[in-house]
């Protein structure tokens, strides 16, 4: 009996083809990423939120209103890994930013913000699943510190890879940093992500296997109690052994003290990394010089605000509490704070009347005065900075009371500081704020 050709060829084929397709699904998978100190690879981040928001009661028991949100960010960079720790995690990276835009809209305002110039280098240090950034040219804002810290720290994803070899339809949990770096929460309290190998393509001569993954999550976050969905997947390249994309819908509840919704954004992220090498802006020569490990003086924070026309450099570890067109209020752990009280021009005090005015303040608290020292002119990095002190005895206290005035031609300002008499080392600190004082033209300077 004569087989027919063709018929025959097919059948090989798909004998063929089933053989291959059983090759593949009993394959055992490894995904293992490796980390070096000089790696360098390039991110890129695209993410869009939309919701609404319930904002807080003006008076207790009043109505909380809703308003509609929106927002997007478009971040880009290259980065080299700078150090690692001895478990392979990383502690530090030098990252140059190419781009990190952000636009926000609640209700009828929308903000929009991108990255000082002067803040596009820095080195990004890992406490745990935060990032701690400063940069080698300058002290950053605030506002920069907190768009990095919420930023997804791509190296931090590899806990979304499985600790041991799988095959196709294998199933296995995300480590909880992985989690946390994905959902921004400070803490896990229920819930998990489940990841699954689907299938292994071809793309570009490298063979990646892609990734499932999705869960309910609920945590603690900045934002009070908060739940997650997620789900998404992300393409490991199997060839060069790097997690090369990753793409997540996720749909975050706000909870309130009872758990009930208060809240609720949807949005979604993408991210790519590449492979970098011999990138002229992370070579040898391009960090030769930078200070790449923190310290008391690159770690400091810039307030500069061009509204009230005042900007200042202070020490990390202190905090600004206020800001408004009369004063801003800064204070730190151990007692210590600082009032700055904005003068307009032509009403600018000298350290003279300032002192007359502190003098009168102590006589009218009856404070015990141990010391006191003249005013005298100080260096400033910009006009003219007088300075005078006391150590006193107040409400059974006993502190020192730390007094500068600041002169410009476009305005002046007072700096009064309190701290506690067994805090001497906080006056440091003080003179750090105090002579980076400058004052610049705004539209709304107060009269005293």
């Amino acid at each position: 009996m004569a087989i027919d050709r063709g018929w025959l060829a097919l059948a090989t084929a798909m004998f063929l083809l089933h053989g291959a397709m059983a090759q593949e699904q009993a394959e055992q998978i490894e995904m293992r990423e490796t980390l070096a100190v000089g790696q360098q690879y390039r991110v890129s981040c695209r993410a869009t939120l939309q919701g609404m928001m319930r904002l807080p009661a003006e008076k207790p028991g009043g109505p909380t209103p809703t308003l509609p949100f929106a927002g997007s960010s478009q971040i880009d960079y290259v980065e080299r890994l700078l150090e690692l720790a001895p478990d392979g995690g990383i502690l530090r990276t030098f990252r140059v930013y190419e781009r990190m835009e952000f636009r926000r809209r609640l209700g009828e305002q929308e903000q929009i913000s991108q990255l000082r110039m002067q803040a596009r280098r820095m080195v990004i240090v890992r406490r745990g699943h935060l990032e701690v950034p400063f940069s080698p040219d300058g002290p950053l804002l605030w506002s920069e510190i907190d768009r990095v810290r919420t930023d997804v720290f791509s190296a931090a994803l590899v806990g979304l890879l499985p600790t041991h070899a799988v095959k196709l339809g294998d199933s296995w949990r995300a480590r909880t940093d992985a989690v946390l770096e994905l959902t921004d929460l400070e803490k896990v309290v229920a819930g998990q992500l489940e990841c699954r190998l689907e299938r292994i393509i071809i793309r570009e001569g490298s063979r990646l296997a892609q990734v499932s993954f999705q869960g309910v999550v609920n945590g603690s976050s900045e934002d009070g109690p908060t739940q997650h969905q997620l789900s998404g997947f992300f393409y490991f390249d199997l060839t060069k052994q790097w997690l090369a994309y990753l793409s997540l819908q996720g749909k975050q509840t706000l909870l309130d003290s009872e758990s009930k919704p208060v809240g609720e954004l949807q949005g979604q992220f993408v991210l790519t990394r590449q492979r970098l090498s011999g990138e002229p802006v992370l070579s040898d020569e391009a960090l030769r010089g930078l200070k790449l490990v923190p310290d008391e003086e690159n770690t400091r924070l810039l307030f500069d605000e061009p509204g009230l026309g005042l900007s200042f450099v202070y020490p990390r570890r202190w905090t600004v509490r206020r800001a408004d067109t009369n004063q801003v209020l800064l204070d730190e752990p151990n007692g210590g704070s600082v009032a700055i009280t904005l003068d307009a021009p032509g009403q600018v005090m000298t350290g003279l009347q300032y002192q007359q005015h502190v003098e009168q303040w102590l006589a009218k608290e009856k404070a015990t005065v141990y010391r006191r020292t003249v005013v005298r002119e100080v260096p400033s990095a910009a006009g003219r900075l007088e300075h005078f002190q006391y150590e006193v005895g107040l409400r059974s206290e006993r502190l020192i009371l730390d007094y500068y005035a600041y002169q410009h031609t476009t305005g002046g300002a007072t700096l009064a500081a309190r701290t506690p008499a067994s805090q001497p080392g906080l006056l440091a600190d003080v003179a750090v704020i105090a002579r980076s004082l400058r004052r610049s033209a705004s539209a709304g300077l107060p009269a005293r």
